[in-house]
């Protein structure tokens, strides 16, 4: 008789599969199935998401200040349902010296990062990127010593996933309300078309969301995209400034886009929803784009609920 062994991560479980042949049709699908449903409950649900670390320099140095420690020691997971699965380290410089000098100086100062973390127990593999961008990529263009300051800097951008603990939900049942008293949302063209909305009026997107760290549109995205689009040609008057704004940074600063490497993660964010309209036959006339990164958060970032609040698209209407 021919035989098969699978073992399942640590010796959980152990299969020993016989020739489908030898056993009777209905029973060999009822004992597949039961075998899938034990293999799918011995590997825990994770959600992935992405954050980011800034730590800032001395003029001319690389070596870390006792700040910039502190700031590193909160990458590495003190939770052991948290996995880091991917790490970028990118290193900057003000605008003083000259390009090869810098380029140089924001290598030393990524590489002194990443040698911090792996002394704390980060596994050197899985820091994907290290790259020194010279003054490249500026977070402020000022001469001044204060906004220098805000140059000299090392990202690390950090992915990581989470185990989701599943949780039993009792539901009582409760009387459910009539169809008619059930509140329904006003519809983005109704907004529009209201006489109270005016010029200067800032209208939420709701439902445009995007992958961390990045200017790509969820699958649940399209919907509400395809009503906007809807919007502007029923409303051919209608003129709107498409305005980004990101969650999860220290004070009004963009986050990084990891797709171009730049940070200016709002900016990118309001010109795709603004591509997606030109690329649908909008004229470019009616609409222009802007990013205000973390400049206007309208609600505390704890949850992740209150995170994808403040990582939105707004539009401003010009005129209509």
């Amino acid at each position: 008789m021919c035989k098969s062994f699978y073992k399942i991560d640590g010796g959980a479980l152990w299969h020993r599969a016989i020739l489908p042949s030898l056993l009777p049709n209905d029973f060999m699908q009822k004992y597949l199935l039961l075998l899938f449903c034990c293999i799918a409950l011995s590997f825990p649900a994770f959600a992935s998401d992405t954050t980011s670390v800034q730590v800032l320099f001395k003029f001319n140095e690389y070596a870390l200040t006792e700040e910039a420690q502190l700031q590193l020691d909160e990458v590495v997971p003190t939770e052991v349902s948290i996995t880091l699965t991917n790490i970028k380290i990118y290193g900057y410089t003000d605008q003083v010296g000259s390009n090869e000098y810098n380029n140089k100086l924001s290598e030393k100062r990524a590489a002194e990062v990443k040698k911090y973390l792996v002394n704390k127990g980060i596994n050197a593999n899985i820091i994907t990127i290290l790259k020194g961008k010279g003054e490249t990529d500026l977070v402020v263009d000022r001469m001044d010593e204060e906004a220098r300051q805000q140059n000299r800097r090392v990202l690390v951008l950090i992915e990581y996933e989470s185990k989701v603990e599943e949780e039993t939900v009792i539901v009582q049942s409760r009387p459910q309300p009539k169809k008619d008293t059930i509140p329904k949302k006003p519809k983005l063209i109704d907004k529009i078309r209201d006489t109270a909305t005016k010029a200067g009026d800032v209208i939420a997107l709701q439902n445009i969301n995007f992958e961390g760290g990045r200017h790509k549109f969820l699958e649940q995205s399209y919907d509400a995209l395809e009503e906007l689009l809807k919007v502007m040609q029923s409303v051919p008057s209608l003129v709107i400034e498409i305005q980004g704004h990101i969650c999860c940074e220290i004070g009004e600063v963009d986050g990084m886009d990891m797709d171009f490497g730049t940070r200016d993660l709002s900016v990118q964010r309001a010109r795709a929803v603004y591509q997606y309209l030109f690329r649908n036959g909008i004229d470019v006339g009616r609409m222009t784009y802007k990013g205000f990164g973390h400049k206007y958060p309208i609600t505390d970032e704890i949850t992740e609920a209150e995170k994808t609040i403040n990582r939105r698209v707004e539009i401003k209407i010009v005129s209509k």
